[in-house]
């Protein structure tokens, strides 16, 4: 059931318990919470504490704190490598191998996560995987270089697509 009283938080989650149908569908179960929700769930949160204060720039220095210490954009920059196969065991195979080679020979300055089944594991029939380079802005020149050698295997080259600085990680 799209229960869109829910879905758009003019009810409370609750409101499922009082209207009982012999079909539920997950679409009802994937809002966004309600701002109350969160304010409850965790009111001490750095976010909602500087939002309460309207301190925007409070709220920039500590943001930027953090991404700067947990290597998120902007201060770094990431690549996304998809690799696609016929069978997740074909995708898999290859990210191992290609994630092997990008561990091995980047070092300073460059984290590469992964190999990790793709937010979207499955588009058009293909299987997904996907390694993820978090990378200080200088490191560029060096990841493009081991990124295109390691493409030079035109059977990887053809199922892989790169994404540097992504809007998204589907």
């Amino acid at each position: 059931m799209h229960y869109w009283g829910v879905w758009h938080g003019a009810e409370p989650f609750e409101a499922y318990e009082r209207n009982p149908t012999r079909f539920m569908s997950e679409y009802g179960f994937q809002s966004f919470p309600e701002l109350k929700t969160i304010q409850t769930f965790a009111p001490e949160h750095y976010s909602l504490q500087f939002a309460r204060a309207q301190d925007y720039v409070g709220f920039y220095e500590e943001e930027r704190k953090l991404r700067r210490a947990l290597l998120y954009p902007p201060s770094v920059s990431l690549v996304n490598i998809v690799i696609e196969g016929d069978s997740m065991a074909d995708a898999s195979r290859d990210a191992r191998r290609a994630a092997d080679v990008l561990k091995r020979e980047l070092a300073d300055g460059v984290r590469v996560l992964g190999p990790a089944f793709a937010v979207k594991s499955k588009v058009a029939g293909r299987y997904r995987t996907q390694i993820l380079i978090k990378l200080r802005r200088d490191r560029h020149a060096l990841v493009r270089r081991r990124i295109r050698t390691l493409l030079e295997d035109e059977a990887l080259a053809r199922v892989t697509s790169v994404d540097i600085d992504p809007l998204t990680l589907s």
